[in-house]
Parts: C-alpha cells; sequence; structure tokens
C-alpha cells in the first residue's frame, strides 16, 4: 500500500503541471476542434469558429502529429467560408484546401461564389529539402521544399516529435528546416489504474539435499513439500509515468488474491526512464512478494483445503500449511513500445534479476479513442512468472525452497494524462 501511495504522489506531483510553451494539440484534440468549428459555421456563429481558428493558431506550433491532408483541406476550408462571410481574407486558405484536395466539398451551395471560384495557376518550382529531414507539407511526406507565397502547414520530425510552422505567404526558413526538432521543455504525466482477472497458480517445491554423499536428510521438511494453487485471481495495478523531454521515472505495483488459499502475490517497481521515439526503457530496482508455506504434509497436494487439513495423497501430514509472504529484491530491465494512435497496440517486456530470484513480464495495451466527455479506457492483456531460489544449509544437507507464482490475465482501467 505505501508503494502505492508513493507511486501516486510521484506521478500527481506539482511538477507534473509545470508550464510549458504551448498546450500539446494531438490528434483526437484537433479532431474535437475541427468538429466544433463544423458546428458553429452550421449554428451560422462566427464568433464561435473565429475563438476555435485563434486557438488552433496558438496551439498549432505544438501539434504532436501530422494532420491528414483530407482533414487540414477540410478545416481550411471552413476558414475560407467564415472569412468570406465577414469580408476576411479567404483566398488563401481555400487555395491551399483545393491544392490539397481539388474535390474538397466547399461546404456552400452551387451558386454560392466560392463553389466556382477557382485558384491562380501555381508554377513556382519547389527546391529541395536537406537530406535527411522528414518533411511533412500539408500532412503529406514532402523531400520538396513549398515556395514563397501561399498557405502551407509545415512540420519536421525527429523521432516522433514535431515541430511546426503555419505559413501564410511568407517563406520556408532553410535554417528552421535543418536545425534538430526542439523538443518541447514541459513536464507531462502518464498514469494507468486498472483492475482485471487472472488465470493464475503460485505454490512452491520444498526438498533436502544431501551436502555429503550418503549423508541422512530430515524425513519431514519444515515446508510444504508440494504445496500449490491455481485458479482465478483477482488483480490490481496502477502504472504512472513522469517524464521529462526524453529523460523520466517509470514505476509501477500490483497485487493478486490467490482465492481460498488466502495469500496474495504482488510486485512493485521503479526507476529512471529514457524515451527515445516511440520507445521507452527503463533500468531500476522492485521488490517481489511470495507466498511460501510452513509445515503441512510430505506430499501436501492442494494448499486451498483449510490449515490443519491433509490431501487424500498425503503420505504423512505434520500439522498445518501456514502461508507467510517473503519479499526478495531484483533488479530489472523493461521496455515498452508506445504510440498515440487508438487501438494500436503497444508492448511491454520486462526481465528482473535478484540473488535469489527471477521475474519475467509481457503484456500489450490498447487504448480506444476517448469518449465524448474525454475519458480515456485501456485494455491489457499480461503476463507474468516470478520464481525464487532460497533455504539454508546444515553440515551435512541443505533445504531448498522454490516458491513461484504464474498469471495469465487481462486488466482494464481508466488513463489519466499522457506521454507522447
Amino acid at each position: 500500500m505505501r508503494v502505492l501511495l508513493l507511486l501516486w504522489a510521484v506521478v500527481c506531483s506539482p511538477l507534473a503541471h509545470a508550464a510549458s510553451d504551448c498546450e500539446p494539440l494531438q490528434e483526437e484534440a484537433f479532431r474535437t476542434l475541427f468538429l466544433d468549428a463544423l458546428a458553429a459555421i452550421d449554428r451560422d456563429d462566427a464568433a464561435l469558429h473565429a475563438s476555435i481558428v485563434e486557438e488552433v493558431r496558438g496551439r498549432i506550433e505544438c501539434l504532436t502529429f501530422a494532420p491528414p491532408p483530407r482533414l487540414w483541406a477540410d478545416f481550411l476550408v471552413g476558414v475560407a467560408v467564415v472569412e468570406f462571410s465577414h469580408g476576411g481574407e479567404w483566398e488563401g486558405p481555400m487555395a491551399a484546401a483545393l491544392r490539397i484536395r481539388p474535390n474538397v466539398d466547399r461546404l456552400v451551395s452551387g451558386a454560392h461564389p466560392l463553389n466556382r471560384w477557382e485558384p491562380p495557376v501555381q508554377s513556382e518550382v519547389w527546391p529541395p529539402a536537406p537530406e535527411g529531414v522528414v518533411l511533412y507539407v500539408d500532412g503529406e511526406l514532402s523531400e520538396t521544399l513549398p515556395p514563397a507565397g501561399g498557405m502551407y502547414l509545415v512540420q519536421k520530425e525527429e523521432e516522433g516529435w514535431f515541430e511546426t510552422r503555419w505559413l501564410h505567404g511568407e517563406a520556408v526558413d532553410p535554417a528552421w528546416v535543418s536545425a534538430p526538432v526542439e523538443r518541447p521543455r514541459r513536464t507531462e504525466t502518464w498514469l494507468y489504474a486498472s483492475g482485471g482477472v487472472a488465470i493464475g497458480a503460485l505454490g512452491q517445491t520444498a526438498s533436502y539435499v544431501p551436502l555429503v554423499e550418503g549423508a541422512d536428510v530430515p524425513e519431514f521438511s519444515d515446508y510444504a513439500a508440494n504445496g500449490y494453487w491455481v485458479g482465478l485471481m483477482p488483480l490490481a495495478s496502477v502504472d504512472g509515468l513522469l517524464q521529462y523531454g526524453r529523460l523520466g521515472l517509470l514505476g509501477h505495483a500490483d497485487i493478486s488474491w490467490a482465492g481460498l488459499s488466502r495469500s496474495t502475490a504482488g510486485t512493485a517497481y521503479a526507476g529512471p526512464s529514457f524515451s527515445a521515439g516511440p520507445l521507452v526503457a527503463s533500468l531500476g530496482f522492485g521488490v517481489q512478494s511470495f507466498e511460501i508455506f510452513e509445515g503441512g504434509c510430505r506430499v501436501l497436494g492442494e494448499i486451498d483445503e483449510p490449515p490443519g487439513v491433509a490431501s487424500e495423497d498425503a503420505e504423512t501430514c505434520v500439522t498445518e500449511a501456514t502461508p507467510r509472504s517473503v519479499p526478495l529484491a531484483y533488479g530489472y530491465g523493461r521496455m515498452w513500445l508506445r504510440t498515440t494512435k487508438p487501438w494500436i497496440p503497444e508492448p511491454m517486456l520486462l526481465i528482473g534479476a535478484g540473488p535469489t530470484m527471477g521475474r519475467f513480464e509481457a503484456s500489450v495495451g490498447v487504448e480506444p479513442p476517448p469518449s465524448r466527455r474525454g475519458a480515456r479506457w485501456r485494455y491489457t492483456a499480461t503476463t507474468a512468472i516470478a520464481v525464487a531460489n532460497f533455504g539454508r544449509e546444515e553440515a551435512t544437507y541443505a533445504l531448498q525452497v522454490v516458491p513461484y507464482n504464474i498469471r495469465i490475465g487481462l486488466r482494464v482501467g481508466a488513463v489519466l494524462g499522457r506521454v507522447r
């Protein structure tokens, strides 16, 4: 519980609200603004449409994606229609929309002047873009720079980060195109709280191993020799990422319940992270709890039987099998491939090892588009395996106890914040 509270405090710290040059404009937010602009046109509300366009202008440099050409052309048509209605500068956005998509819907009747207007023929030569630069013009990959004059949306991209200019008649600056993409200096957060269910197994094996050939070993172990439980396991977990530029802090905590055995298993880990494009890598330390079962039968059978009751398969029973939680430390390496696109799988792989244990975890998460109220949900299929090996040594023999827990499950939860 303390780990969960600490992780929550780190993720929700005041740093998460640090000021930035502009608010990130993601695809779902831009589409919402576009739909709001269309609604304003339908209601003949020029003031509302103008405020939406101004919001886009103010946030355009913080686009986190290259808008599809059709979407950008449709947005420009809306700008042109409203500008035309009150005598503003409409030719630039309409000419740009028709250049991007000649058959774009002009949002007016057949008798309207905008429906018959055609832009002047352009014969300017587009100079080549600098080599090695990933450039988008009006949402399309381009190997050339747009000429001076006209309206163009120019973006350069580097490792998933975008830098954007919305040009209105001016020429694109070659020095800006050649310079590295400037990553926004803002702190971003991502928090995923979820619950679910898994098919799991937990238990242990215990045995005495002679250290001297021919040495006698005790007839009975202090631990259940073959205790195990298999069944459905409720899960609860929280994942968090606090990131500033490429560097960040990543954390995770989860807990599961093993039915009638009245035992739990969980893990918590945290460490620094490094982002390179869509990849987030992290190295750190964690703690894994194992349930070990003390006492019990020589061959215990299923441990979901009430304590003190022996299995029918038991050869000899001492008294009971009592679960006890043992935390073990480990170091880990984790890789997470993330995306901002709805329904695109985001795989994660973690490998951990400690002096007396090992851990493996793999998962795939997907997010549908946000709801109309902005709520975001995430679905994660996960597999985790943890195995330990500890015991004690006497003069002529050693006791080896190998607890383990395995689970394959599905988690569903809410996402707060977003790291691009």
